[in-house]
């Protein structure tokens, strides 16, 4: 999938007036994922693979399950709320934490 600058822009956002060569103004740049949501979906990603076991990620917000055979997760939202939920910083998420599920 081919997207322009403004459709781009309008996925990730846009930071107007930043200096590049203030290293202080680059970190209102930029995007560090172990800091957001991200961050721990992509561990969770890791665990569920690891141990080739149905994983299911509780937040303060949704479940989110991962199924590493079919690498296929399952939450119960829209991609509206998903991306607003996602831009959160963890601590406004705190109290994550991953736990197995069996599969019966």
């Amino acid at each position: 999938m081919q997207l322009d600058e403004k459709v781009f822009s309008s996925l990730i956002g846009t930071a107007l007036g930043i200096d590049f060569s203030d290293p202080e103004q680059l970190l209102t740049a930029s995007y560090n994922a172990a800091d957001y949501y991200l961050g721990y979906v992509h561990s969770a990603i890791n665990l569920c693979l690891s141990k080739g076991r149905i994983l299911c990620l509780h937040t303060r917000w949704k479940p989110l399950i991962m199924f590493p055979h079919t690498h296929e997760m399952w939450i119960d939202t829209d991609d509206k709320q998903l991306k607003a939920f996602s831009a959160l910083p963890t601590p406004t998420i705190a109290g994550i934490g991953a736990q197995e599920k069996v599969l019966v």
